[in-house]
């Protein structure tokens, strides 16, 4: 089922939402394709930090963006106006949007923030322009934009991932855990992530679904594995001490997200995610509950 997005405002001319973030619960490169690409076998699992998002319809075709605390990001490569263009394109209309958006999610850190607020972007205007588009013709323009975005149009708080990761099964799994996620700001090239790890041969995929369906702590230590924790740890060993203390302050389980550099924690209790992430003072730390609400740190 698509996700619906929440209004905040009663207008039907200017609303604003959130995206939220998501973590890898998991993370195998199976093979190379004779594309060139990878398929991957991954969990996504929706966490918080959120980013905040403001429409506006125009009148005229102009797409109007403007960034909260966060750098100047070309339009061509900037991945709101990439979907608000491509809503343009698909359905013809010759309405536009001034959007303005919040980061609050760590850019290239493996959360999946530019691809969440692009689907984010999808849903809003093809909500707020009356656009004619499909679930399914919603989810291939996802795919277009990039390997993650299909899963944020996704009403699900996880799905199992194959393919490029646009091939999704939907998970409802309801893990006990508080979530605490560390970004040092280190920015980690996930073309050189594949690229260093060079998959030469197939490898048998760890059925995560199953692991994540009795999630024992034992069971997800041995079983949850991020393929690319080993070159990229070998580059950047900030990040392996980093895992290293989410274990000491009493983690069930830690792995690192996608490619990197964001780690996370799992713990029992929100009061061990807090204490967990006072041990990282010059760190950007968020704290998702169980439930994948925000919660401050």
């Amino acid at each position: 089922m698509i996700a619906e997005i929440s209004r905040v405002s009663t207008s039907m001319n200017i609303y604003g939402t959130v995206a939220p973030a998501k973590i890898n619960l998991g993370l195998q490169v199976v093979r190379r394709r004779a594309d060139g690409f990878h398929d991957i076998n991954t969990v996504f699992y929706r966490v918080a930090p959120v980013d905040r998002l403001l429409f506006t319809v125009q009148d005229q075709p102009d797409i109007d963006i403007t960034l909260v605390d966060s750098p100047l990001i070309p339009l061509g490569d900037n991945l709101v106006y990439r979907a608000a263009a491509l809503v343009q394109q698909y359905t013809g209309t010759d309405r536009g949007a001034r959007i303005v958006l919040e980061k609050r999610i760590p850019s290239g850190a493996g959360l999946g923030g530019g691809s969440s607020d692009a689907a984010t972007t999808l849903l809003a205007l093809r909500d707020m322009w009356d656009a004619q588009i499909g679930d399914e013709a919603l989810l291939r323009m996802g795919a277009q934009l990039g390997s993650d975005v299909p899963f944020f149009l996704l009403d699900t708080p996880a799905a199992l991932a194959g393919g490029r990761g646009e091939r999704l099964e939907p998970l409802d799994i309801a893990l006990p855990y508080w979530t605490l996620i560390v970004n040092p700001g280190i920015h980690v090239s996930t073309p050189w992530a594949y690229s260093a790890l060079n998959r030469q041969e197939e490898i048998e995929a760890v059925d995560f679904a199953a692991v994540l369906h009795n999630p024992e702590p034992e069971q997800l230590r041995r079983m949850l594995v991020n393929d690319f924790e080993p070159v990229v740890f070998a580059e950047h060993a900030l990040l392996a001490e980093i895992k290293s203390a989410l274990y000491q302050a009493g983690a069930v389980v830690a792995l690192m997200s996608g490619s990197g550099s964001s780690l996370f924690g799992m713990f029992t209790t929100q009061e061990q995610a807090r204490a967990a992430a006072e041990k990282f003072p010059a760190f950007a730390v968020f704290i998702s509950a169980p439930n994948a609400v925000l919660t401050p740190v």
